[in-house]
């Protein structure tokens, strides 16, 4: 199983204040229990981030994947 985290950023200099709005509210809606209970009859669980966390994990997973793209050498041409 493989499982993928939740999580939410906006654009760079955006409004803290408009950015915790928008995050609470998806943090809130994640946790509903109609979409909880959507994700148990997929087998899934809900792996929230933060934002910060989110970014972290993003960010990680885009040079996991360059390297294995690269390693497999399925990578566009240059």
């Amino acid at each position: 199983m493989s499982n993928s985290p939740y999580g939410i950023a906006g654009p760079k200099g955006m409004d803290p204040e408009i950015m915790r709005v928008i995050h609470d509210a998806f943090r809130d809606a994640i946790q509903d229990p109609e979409h909880v209970a959507l994700l148990e009859r997929l087998d899934q669980v809900v792996v929230y981030k933060d934002s910060a966390s989110y970014l972290a994990y993003a960010r990680e997973t885009a040079v996991e994947q360059r390297e294995l793209i690269q390693r497999l050498g399925i990578g566009r041409s240059s």
